[in-house]
């Protein structure tokens, strides 16, 4: 799983290429959950990252920051 953004140019070959597909952030993305379903269902590994790289969406400290809906 990967955000939506990540899918915009040359990267967007490379990420299909490895099975990855886009997520939307911010919001619920009922596609991106079924299709993470369907990758289980067929006994495959479902990597995501929930605070990403270091950017200002990352906690600055070593506590975890409150979770967001979407």
């Amino acid at each position: 799983m990967a955000k939506t953004e990540l899918f915009e140019g040359k990267s967007a070959r490379l990420l299909c290429g490895l099975g990855a597909f886009p997520v939307k952030r911010g919001e619920a993305d009922p596609d991106a959950l079924e299709t993470a379903r369907l990758h289980l269902d067929k006994g495959r590994v479902l990597a995501l990252f929930p605070e990403a790289r270091a950017t200002a969406t990352r906690s600055s400290c070593a506590r975890r920051a409150r979770a967001r809906a979407g």
